[in-house]
């Protein structure tokens, strides 16, 4: 049995524009010269496939913004809420504040799941009518 893999070709195809009746070109030359047109050997990139990574970058940015939802922005405002009502220093024990904290950061983030998938995401208008009045009413009663 013959390994085809450690055998030299015996030809090689030669560039339009090289002359094809040339036999004193040595394999070696003819190899270097194939591999410094890199076009030819790694291909053209494709604009098709840049325009598609394009299009997939800003459909990502959209679509994190499209989930932008008042309890999701009330989830990163919250901890701030909290900071400043400790360090105005009510009589108030601050390991329950703290409590009070994590019940409200946990329960928001799950009510705000429920929402979404119950519109499956679809009436931003729906949800943003029913959780904006709910996120005031919670910064109301805090502060």
């Amino acid at each position: 049995m013959e390994n085809c893999f450690l055998n030299p070709p015996t030809t090689i195809s030669v560039t339009p524009n090289e002359e094809l009746d040339n036999p004193t070109r040595s394999l070696s030359t003819q190899l270097l010269r194939q591999l410094q047109q890199p076009s030819k050997f790694l291909g053209q990139p494709k604009s098709a496939a840049l325009d598609f990574s394009l299009t997939m970058k800003t459909a990502v940015k959209f679509k994190l913004i499209k989930r932008l939802t008042p309890f999701l922005l009330f989830e990163f405002i919250l901890p701030v809420i909290f900071i400043y009502l400790i360090s105005t220093g009510k009589e108030v024990n601050v390991l329950l504040q703290l409590v009070f904290l994590l019940f409200l950061e946990i329960n928001v983030m799950v009510f705000d799941f429920a929402f979404w998938n119950y519109f499956e995401g679809k009436r931003l208008t729906r949800i943003w009518l029913l959780e904006a009045p709910l996120v005031f009413l919670i910064i109301f009663f805090i502060v």
